[in-house]
């Protein structure tokens, strides 16, 4: 995914990265201190932290709070990359957002001054496609970020999976949609130009997103070559990742293609399965499942066509409409396990003009939807 970021928050002056893959600090406070300060007041793991701890995190450490500040703090949150800014704190140049960095270790280090490296760099494969080294060690904050300098220190796309959990992450109403203040914030936090979202949309589902300038894809990409429904494909990923821990288990994966109207056999998933293995570090994440989507996803025009085809084969007596007994043996031949009565009650529903048959356009709704 093509994404657009800047070096630093449009609020404050940009900060040229520091050289060599190395973190440099300009005030007292070094970048251990104010991870874990920053770490104890965000509780919640977001990674912003109000301006009110804010303040008392700076009285702590002895940097400049919001009082006096020229930076314009939105929405009342400070985010660590804005607190490293506060406290003089340079990072070296970096394939995503510190905010971003910074959150993928702290979800292997559970917030401690130390996380596993190889897990870490599993983690960042799930944010962008940057090779961190995967050596099995303990290492610190400032170590990992040393580490993703070195395997890129150049910005590179977002990975459809930060898309996806923005949703969830600041879609606080929780109908799978963000507005626009909504999208305002994750934007901040992942450091894109405001010109980079704007739109006159009020409500933006997953594939609004990728319409604009920060997301857009390019025109050989799968979703785009195959017009996917990729709302329709994030809900599926969505209900089917019952941890919601953004990867799929292989009973998940089953689940997640059976709600996308796939019915994979067992060899299948884990033949899938696999596959993240040797292709993605053992991760089935929502780009995987998305590559797979697109593979397998026959376009609406394309279903239309084939229904047609469908209709003249079992148009037995070639009436041009299909009758109660007709549709019974389709079901059967389709492999539908219904009884009797329930494709009587489908039958009655499709036959939208009460005539006891369904005609070509009746049967096209039918097999489309």
């Amino acid at each position: 995914m093509a994404l657009s970021r800047s070096s630093a928050a449009d609020s404050s002056p940009a900060a040229t990265p520091a050289a060599g893959g190395e973190v440099t600090t300009a005030g007292s406070v070094s970048l251990a201190d104010l991870f874990s300060a920053f770490a104890a007041k965000d509780t919640a793991n977001y990674n912003t932290i109000s301006t009110k701890d804010f303040n008392e995190l700076s009285a702590e450490l002895g940097v400049e709070g919001v009082e006096g500040s020229v930076v314009e703090y939105a929405d009342g949150l400070v985010t660590f990359k804005e607190a490293c800014d506060a406290a003089g704190i340079v990072m070296p140049g970096l394939p995503i957002s510190i905010n971003g960095v910074v959150e993928c270790f702290r979800k292997v280090s559970d917030s401690k001054p130390t996380g596993n490296l190889a897990a870490f760099a599993q983690k960042m494969k799930l944010y962008a496609e940057c090779d961190v080294n995967p050596e099995d060690k303990e290492v610190s904050f400032e170590d990992a970020i040393k580490a993703v300098s070195a395997a890129s220190a150049e910005p590179m796309p977002l990975k459809l999976n930060v898309l996806k959990d923005a949703i969830r992450r600041w879609g606080k109403d929780g109908n799978g949609y963000l507005k626009p203040d909504e999208l305002g914030q994750f934007a901040r936090f992942y450091e894109i130009p405001p010109k980079d979202i704007k739109t006159d949309l009020e409500e933006l589902m997953m594939a609004d997103l990728l319409l604009l300038k920060a997301f857009e894809l390019p025109k050989d990409h799968p979703i785009v070559q195959t017009a996917i429904p990729m709302n329709d494909v994030r809900k599926a990923f969505d209900w089917g990742d019952a941890d919601h821990n953004g990867v799929l288990s292989a009973q998940e994966l089953g689940r997640c293609l059976r709600l996308a109207g796939q019915n994979p056999s067992q060899s299948e998933i884990k033949k899938m399965m696999q596959m993240a293995q040797e292709e993605r570090g053992g991760e089935f994440d929502f780009d995987a499942f998305t590559d797979i989507a697109c593979k397998s996803y026959i376009p609406v025009a394309d279903q239309v066509t084939r229904a047609k085809e469908a209709f003249s084969v079992f148009d037995e007596d070639g009436s041009g409409s299909i009758s109660l007994a007709e549709l019974r043996r389709i079901m059967t031949t389709y492999g539908e396990d219904m009884s009797p009565e329930e494709v009587k009650e489908l039958f009655d529903t499709l036959d939208t003009d009460g005539d006891g048959k369904l005609n070509i356009d009746e049967f096209v709704e039918l097999l489309v939807s």
